[in-house]
Formats: structure tokens, sequence, C-alpha cells
């Protein structure tokens, strides 16, 4: 049982999740088509993934000093976040899990510069047309 009180962060993070969920349609349509047969696993998945998230978030504040409310107004984090999320809740990987964590931690860290982010976006669009 889960007895942690919920932080600030973590329910910004939650309402995050939730958004980035009700965007996907199939993934939205799937879970109000079956009902409670995809809650249970799609909810151990948020649950498994807050805590990558939180694990990214701990390394920015002790290694970096970042607080969780300046990547929240971070428009950069935001993206690579719900992007991670998107992904993240995509598949049963652990192992990626791991990668979009440490991705987290590089755009968080400013290992990845956001012009970065936004070139390679651009050419993911210009390559899938």
């Amino acid at each position: 049982m889960d007895t942690k009180l919920p932080t600030k962060s973590s329910e910004l993070l939650q309402a995050a999740i939730k958004g980035t969920i009700s965007a996907i349609p199939v993934v939205g349509g799937l879970i109000a088509e079956l009902g409670s047969c995809l809650v249970s696993p799609l909810d151990k998945r948020k649950r498994e993934w807050c805590d990558e998230v939180e694990k990214a978030l701990q390394i920015l504040r002790s290694q970096y000093h970042k607080l969780p409310e300046a990547l929240a107004e971070d428009p950069a984090f935001v993206t690579a976040l719900l992007k991670a999320t998107a992904t993240a809740l995509a598949t049963h990987r652990k192992e990626k899990w791991v990668l979009l964590r440490h991705f987290l931690v590089s755009v968080g860290s400013r290992a990845i510069p956001p012009n970065t982010l936004c070139k390679q976006q651009t050419r993911n669009r210009v390559s899938q047309s």
C-alpha cells in the first residue's frame, strides 16, 4: 500500500500524464470501451512511470539544483516530459523507461539544448512526409 502523501510536483506530474493519455485518441477510446479491464494495468504502468519521473526530478534537484516548480515553467522540459510520458505508457520495457528518465534529466539539466530538440522534431516531420 502506497502511504506517500501527494506533493505539488506529483500532482502536476499525474495531471500531465492524465492529459497525455486523454490526448491519445486510441488509448482514450480503448480505455472508455474496455473500462476496468485496462484501467488496472494502465494505472500500474502510470504509477511505475511516475516513480521514474520522480527519480529524474530528484536527480535534477540534487545534482543540478533544479526545482520541480521551475521545471514546470520550462517549456522545453514540459514538452520532453509529455513526449516521454506518451512513449513510456506505450511500452512495457523497463530499459526504455530508464532511457526516457535519462532523457528527462538531460533536458532538465540542459545537456540537450532546447533548439536541438526543435531541430530534431522538424527533421522527423520532414522525413515522415
